[in-house]
């Protein structure tokens, strides 16, 4: 069973390398950078770039800083028997790797950390050691892909805006209007949607849309019409037409 010990959000502001842990912990470590940083091993140096995984065993030796600026991540000290920690690909370990979705990775930091101080006791420590092994899932899924992902300072902000339209389909927010809020022009937002999540913007928001009428159609009694409105359509016979384009059947049909 995996078990976590303390974890928080470290910012170090000192550009010099912090030589405090020249004897390493007696646990494990997960952090999620939040910005560059220069890790110092006792065989190599690494570089990390923000929201991207570090992992060092317990007992390693390290220092780390961020010459350029501020560093800041999540961290996680973490413990676990041999049979759990072989979970962990050994090659993942003091070797920064680009994750898909960094604000999943945060929103786990984050549940963990309110299991380890708020969470029921009966229930505690299974609730931690499943959250924890569902990240290692995400984590190791990614590092098994090698990720290619050059650093953007927008991925964040766009992820973060992505999971806002999931949760609220039904809100019209127009391409001008999302990337006002990012703060880039029009033609980049579109440019740089299309190119973190392989769909453009507009169709994104269709599919969304429709996926939420679909469970509307499901699981309520509402009428097509009203369904079309709650799912952000003021138009119904546009909701019917991009209804059947996407699903080959009309709402009424899919609901039968």
């Amino acid at each position: 069973m995996f078990e976590i010990i303390n974890g928080g959000i470290y910012t170090k502001h000192d550009k010099d390398f912090l030589m405090d842990r020249t004897k390493g912990f007696d646990r494990h470590v997960l952090l999620l950078t939040r910005s560059k940083g220069v890790f110092l091993f006792p065989e190599k140096k690494v570089n990390a770039l923000p929201y991207e995984v570090v992992l060092i065993p317990a007992k390693t030796p390290y220092a780390y800083s961020n010459p350029s600026g501020e560093y800041s991540d999540d961290w996680i000290h973490f413990t676990c028997d041999q049979k759990d920690f072989s979970v962990i690909d050994q090659k993942a370990f003091l070797q920064p790797f680009a994750i898909t979705n960094p604000s999943l990775i945060g929103t786990y930091f984050q549940q963990l950390l309110y299991e380890k101080n708020y969470g029921p006791k009966e229930f505690q420590k299974e609730h931690m050691d499943g959250l924890f092994r569902m990240m290692l899932d995400y984590l190791m899924f990614d590092y098994h892909r090698k990720i290619d992902v050059s650093y953007s300072p927008y991925l964040h902000p766009m992820q973060s805006l992505r999971l806002e339209l999931q949760s609220s389909p039904w809100v019209s927010v127009s391409a001008r209007e999302a990337a006002k809020k990012i703060g880039i022009s029009l033609s980049y937002f579109q440019h740089l949607y299309t190119d973190f999540f392989h769909i453009s913007y507009q169709k994104d928001v269709i599919q969304m849309r429709i996926s939420y009428s679909e469970e509307l159609l499901r699981m309520t009694d509402m009428s097509v019409e009203e369904v079309a409105r709650a799912s952000g359509y003021t138009n119904p016979v546009h909701f019917y037409r991009q209804f059947q384009d996407l699903k080959g059947m009309t709402p009424g049909q899919y609901r039968l």
